[in-house]
C-alpha cells in the first residue's frame, strides 16, 4: 500500500511504516532542512496544504496527517480539503478535541511571528468527517495531560456504497 505523510517534518514516522511504500509531503524548507537530511531514502513532495491543490492525495491508499491539524489556523477547512482528496484511509494523529467548547484557535507568539494551536469541537469534527463520506473506525487517546481529553488520534475509513446511486449513504 502507498502511504503519504502530509506534514512529514523530519520523516521520523517512516520508521514505523515499513510494510507500506512511504512518501512524505511538507513545505520545501522542511523537506530540505529536515526530511532529506534525516531520512534521505524516501520520496518527498513539496506541498503547502493551505494553498496547494491536494488532488495528488488520491494516488495514496493511506493518508497520514501527523501533528498537522493541531497547528493550523483553519483546521476544519484543512480537514475538509484532505478528506475531499483522499480515497480510502486517513489517519489523524494528535488533535485536541473539545466535548463542550467551540472550535477555536489559540495564537501564540513565536520567533517574531506566531503559531497556532487548534481545538476542534467534537460535533464539528464528526459532522465534517461524515459530510466528507468518512467514518471513525478507531480513536485513541494521545496522553497529553495539558489537552482536553488528553488529545486524540483517529483512524478514518471512506464509506463505500453498496446501493444504486449511493442511496444507502444518502439515507
Amino acid at each position: 500500500l502507498n502511504l503519504i505523510d502530509v506534514g512529514c517534518g523530519t520523516g521520523f514516522i517512516s520508521e514505523y511504516c515499513t510494510p507500506h511504500n512511504y512518501f512524505g509531503a511538507d513545505l520545501p524548507h522542511v523537506i530540505a532542512g529536515c526530511a532529506l537530511i534525516n531520512y534521505p531514502a524516501h520520496f518527498y513532495k513539496y506541498t503547502d496544504v493551505i494553498n496547494d491543490d491536494l488532488e495528488y492525495l488520491k494516488r495514496f491508499d493511506i493518508v497520514l496527517v501527523n501533528a498537522l491539524l493541531d497547528v493550523m489556523e483553519e483546521p476544519i477547512n484543512i480537514l475538509k480539503k484532505i478528506l475531499f482528496n483522499s480515497v480510502d484511509w486517513v489517519v489523524i494523529h494528535r488533535q485536541e478535541i473539545t466535548e463542550n467548547g467551540q472550535t477555536r484557535v489559540i495564537k501564540n507568539p513565536s520567533y517574531g511571528g506566531k503559531t497556532f494551536h487548534s481545538i476542534i469541537n467534537r460535533d464539528d469534527f464528526n459532522e465534517t468527517i461524515s459530510r466528507c463520506g468518512y467514518r471513525i473506525v478507531m480513536e485513541r487517546e494521545c496522553g497529553f495531560s495539558n489537552w482536553e481529553n488528553n488529545g486524540s488520534s483517529f483512524l478514518l475509513k471512506k464509506n463505500r456504497s453498496r446501493a444504486i446511486n449511493n442511496l444507502d449513504l444518502k439515507l
